[in-house]
């Protein structure tokens, strides 16, 4: 069911399934750009295997916080309520078991709800004063019925307290003294799951896993967390890193594309400096990546925002093709439709009219298009408003990494600033 709904909202487009022989334990490391991507790339892996039970699947590393009980009633805001309570009483744990799905803790995105839960268990309901630093207990006081409340850490679990329980980094919230009595508990933790994981690897399975740990909020690659490092380093059967590039072809009038390219692997020495072991695995990952037109596209319509310049569908075009030629010339994955003229005219076509459907652009005199700034939000894959700069910073990335010749970077001087 869930490969028949995935098949009927995206086309996919997979490559280098070659890479992916099962033979021996494999890492498949992977960006993460949508909350899509795990189930693609388990339908992907899923294909990658022929046996059909037992240690044939291949096994998968999702977010701790996936595996509670409420996950979907809070992860679902904005979803009407009898929605998220009816999804909210899944067993989501013993469905993900079955899926060989496995947790791992993720530290800056732990919530204070889920720390003062972990600090209850550890300490007891202790006053909230012993627990959050001053500001904060000040900020739950602000919220409580009456002064002074809420007193300890099982009223603060209430309901009305939920805006200050979703904020992420919960443990900096705490007092020195919790902090440190938590400290181990995180390290424990992680351990376990980093170890589950491990034990998958040395009986020579296949495991994905996304090194960056969270959806990218801007487009651009983020930090290389250090349990890829960790994991490699424990592991006694050295496995093969296959990294997979996922791009996304959305900003379209039309039904959105995926482009999925495994890249070829190499086998892990365990040794090696953890910052330039995470760098060449980011690296390897970004070159499977695929320019599209949803990429090229807003980067051009950003650099005509900056610049005030109008939008021509024809000059549009015309770049799209003379930079799409450049980078396949170069060695780089370029979706195919960029180098065909009636797909790429068609192609230019659906993506002015995603811009025209959502207000960022808007007609001028003849054919052109003018780009309304106020309408471009801060980056974001989920809102229209934000897809452009999001993709845009993609684009940067794109360029970043391949350094194409034909292609100076000086043309990517207008693109947003990022991180990675």
């Amino acid at each position: 069911m869930v490969r028949m709904h995935l098949r009927s909202r995206f086309t996919v487009q997979a490559a280098g399934l070659a890479n992916g022989d099962a033979s021996g334990p494999v890492l498949v490391v992977s960006n993460h750009r949508r909350d899509t991507d795990g189930p693609l790339v388990g339908d992907l892996m899923m294909g990658l295997r022929n046996a059909p039970f037992g240690e044939g699947l291949p096994h998968f590393v999702a977010r701790e916080d996936l595996f509670r009980r409420d996950f979907f009633r809070e992860y679902l805001v904005g979803w009407p309520g009898w929605t998220r309570e009816a999804l909210s009483r899944l067993r989501m744990q013993r469905l993900l078991r079955l899926l060989n799905v496995h947790p791992m803790r993720r530290i800056p995105e732990r919530t204070l709800g889920e720390v003062l839960e972990e600090v209850r268990e550890a300490c007891g309901n202790l006053p909230l004063e012993r627990v959050l630093r001053v500001p904060w207990v000040r900020c739950f006081e602000s919220l409580g019925p009456a002064p002074g409340s809420p007193a300890r850490i099982d009223e603060a679990l209430g309901n009305r307290y939920l805006p200050l329980l979703r904020m992420q980094n919960g443990l900096r919230r705490l007092t020195l003294e919790r902090f440190r009595a938590v400290k181990g508990l995180e390290r424990s933790v992680i351990s376990r799951h980093l170890e589950e994981i491990r034990r998958v690897l040395d009986r020579g399975g296949t495991v994905h896993m996304v090194p960056e740990g969270a959806v990218s909020p801007h487009g651009g690659p983020c930090r290389v967390r250090d349990g890829l490092h960790v994991l490699l380093q424990g592991c006694r059967c050295r496995p093969r890193v296959v990294p997979l590039g996922i791009t996304y072809d959305d900003v379209t009038a039309g039904r959105p594309r995926v482009f999925m390219n495994l890249g070829p692997g190499w086998r892990d020495g365990g040794g090696g400096d953890r910052r330039e072991r995470n760098q060449s695995v980011m690296r390897a990952i970004l070159l499977q990546t695929t320019l599209t037109l949803t990429q090229a596209g807003s980067a051009y319509v950003m650099a005509a925002a900056r610049k005030r310049d109008k939008v021509a569908p024809d000059q549009l075009e015309a770049h799209v093709e003379e930079e799409a030629e450049a980078y396949r010339r170069a060695g780089a994955r370029v979706d195919e439709a960029l180098l065909d003229p009636g797909r790429r005219r068609r192609r230019v076509h659906d993506f002015l009219r995603f811009g025209v459907k959502h207000g960022v652009l808007e007609r001028g005199r003849g054919d052109s298009l003018h780009v309304r700034e106020s309408a471009l939000g801060p980056p974001d894959p989920w809102l229209p408003a934000g897809k452009i700069p999001y993709s845009a910073n993609e684009h940067a990335t794109f360029a970043r990494y391949w350094a194409c010749p034909e292609w100076s970077l000086a043309r990517e001087a207008w693109a947003l600033k990022i991180g990675g």
